[in-house]
């Protein structure tokens, strides 16, 4: 419309043309033309050159983003500006302002006003229903406005509408927004996030053992991130979804009914979860699950949860706990190591200390022969001293001192020990027989051989008074463990003593030669190659077998 034949509405025509048009435009369908429309007829309605709609932008709410303009009858490109020392600024700000004529004098520094020529000018904030400005809605003419409260009566009924628009496009942003945020979590997060649906309804009252039967048949994936399909060998999410959780490897859990039982007899929510499945690669793993869901007519239709691998974590539980009982044990040790150090070194000095004297005077006296057996048993208390001090260091070499693991013929290794202790075999009796399928296995040859050898020497020390002394040395099979042995027919150990065997300086026979910790330095180098250690025996009179394990 041209500006000369622009007219200005008068109260009296209110009743019918303006009527009309406002109710043309409010009844309109909302879409992304409709603020364009409205603007348009509010521009003919008052009879206005420039009207426009504009949104708060920018993080400090300091500019206006048109979004809807119209500029002498035609609809204008959007554009931007600055609301510092503008009347906009006043009408974010959270009130109606009305210059009916001088709006450039009273803003000087409104430049847009001088290069638009305006003279007069309109604007009111526009709400969401919180009360919190989006933006505002102006109307501007080049004359001064001849009916200042019909523009603000107008104005207030087009901005109302203009608010609903404006607030629906702002929900919508929104929504998009936090859409966009909500995917992008999902797709990154290290956690497995997964959602179930169900394509058939469930029937009413169905047992626990029916729920389960139909998440079987009519349950799909409508949602999952790559960490939930990784964990079953699939790369691609998408692929996973529309399928059935029962379609998923064989090795997952979601085949295993005992651990879904707690999510249908929980009702529709779940908390730390635990479960153990297999991997796509078939490695033991331990999930820990959030479950929650929508429940109709008591039982559950659509299902959403996250899975947390938790594997290293109770890895890291297992060996810490581990750690401690092992700490604890080593205390105890400690403590009767410490006392028994004292007193077996404390024996032999007590016994040096008195043969000494005892010297000094036969020395005195001149008996040579007493000398002698004088010097003698000092030399024995030395001695014992010696082993106890040796065998003291080589138990606490074991664990700090590993030598290169290697290839060790058992069998081979057997015969060399028995070697190493022939002369008492010999002195004794006793016949060894080695299996000649002893495998051969991969660990620290010297350690391995100090095992075979004290437990063949301790079998052979320990005969009694067997007529027929017999060591042997073998392997069994049980299932695909296999159990080695020293295996004797002597005095045998009394079932209450055996696990006492193994204590460090725990000596059942204290008459005997020895220091106690043989069978202990067996035990440590037998758990150092992650293996066991037990006897077995029937009592004395028995004979005995030593047991042994070596993964």
């Amino acid at each position: 419309m041209a500006r000369s034949e622009r007219s200005r509405l008068r109260l009296p025509e209110i009743a019918e043309e303006v009527l009309q048009d406002i109710s043309r435009v409010l009844a309109a369908k909302v879409g992304e033309d409709f603020l364009k429309t409205l603007v348009r007829y509010l521009a003919k309605i008052l009879g206005m050159e420039y009207v426009f709609v504009g949104e708060l932008s920018g993080k400090k709410d300091d500019k206006i983003h048109t979004v809807a303009v119209c500029a002498q009858g035609e609809i204008a490109d959007n554009f931007e500006y600055d609301l510092e020392h503008t009347p906009c600024e006043n009408v974010v700000g959270n009130q109606f302002c009305i210059y009916p004529s001088g709006i450039q004098q009273q803003f000087p520094g409104d430049l847009l006003l001088v290069e638009m020529g305006v003279e007069s000018y309109a604007g009111t904030p526009l709400y969401d229903t919180t009360g919190r400005v989006l933006g505002l809605m102006v109307v501007l003419d080049s004359r001064p406005l001849e009916n200042p409260k019909l523009a603000e009566s107008i104005l207030q009924i087009f901005s109302a509408r203009a608010s609903i628009e404006l607030e629906r496009k702002f929900t919508a942003v929104s929504l998009r927004e936090s859409e966009e945020r909500y995917r992008a979590f999902v797709a990154n997060s290290s956690e497995a996030i997964w959602c179930i649906e169900y394509r058939k309804p469930l029937p009413l009252h169905l047992s626990v053992e029916d729920q389960i039967d139909w998440f079987f048949r009519y349950a799909y994936f409508a949602e999952c991130n790559e960490a939930f399909s990784r964990r079953y060998g699939i790369d691609n999410p998408n692929d996973l979804i529309g399928k059935r959780p029962a379609d998923l490897p064989a090795q997952s859990a979601g085949r295993d009914r005992g651990q879904l039982r707690p999510i249908f007899e929980s009702g529709h929510q779940i908390h730390n979860l635990e479960t153990y499945v297999q991997d796509a690669e078939g490695n033991p793993r331990v999930f820990l699950n959030n479950i929650a869901g929508t429940v109709e007519n008591g039982h559950i239709t659509r299902a959403w949860g996250t899975q947390l691998d938790i594997t290293d974590r109770k890895q890291a539980e297992k060996e810490r706990e581990q750690l401690i009982v092992q700490l604890e044990a080593k205390n105890e040790e400690l403590k009767r190591f410490t006392y028994t150090v004292s007193h077996d070194l404390k024996s032999p000095l007590i016994t040096i200390k008195g043969f000494l004297e005892l010297l000094k005077k036969d020395a005195g006296k001149g008996d040579e022969k007493r000398l002698e057996e004088d010097i003698g048993q000092i030399t024995s208390a030395a001695n014992q001293m010696q082993r106890l001090l040796n065998e003291l260091l080589e138990l606490s070499r074991i664990g700090r001192i590993v030598n290169p693991p290697e290839a060790v013929p058992l069998g081979e290794l057997a015969r060399e020990a028995a070697d190493l202790v022939a002369g008492q075999i010999i002195r004794r009796g006793v016949s060894v027989k080695i299996a000649p399928d002893l495998p051969t296995v991969v660990g620290d040859r010297p350690r391995l051989l100090e095992v075979f050898q004290n437990l063949i020497e301790n079998a052979v020390k320990f005969m009694g008074n067997q007529t027929n002394p017999t060591v042997e040395v073998g392997v069994r099979h049980e299932g695909a463990k296999a159990v080695y042995y020293v295996k004797d027919n002597g005095i045998g150990i009394d079932p209450r003593y055996h696990e006492k065997v193994f204590g460090l300086f725990d000596r059942l026979d204290t008459e005997g030669e020895g220091t106690g910790i043989g069978l202990a330095l067996v035990k440590r180098i037998v758990e150092l190659h992650k293996g066991l250690i037990w006897v077995e025996s029937e009592g004395e009179g028995h004979g005995t077998t030593f047991c042994f394990t070596l993964p």
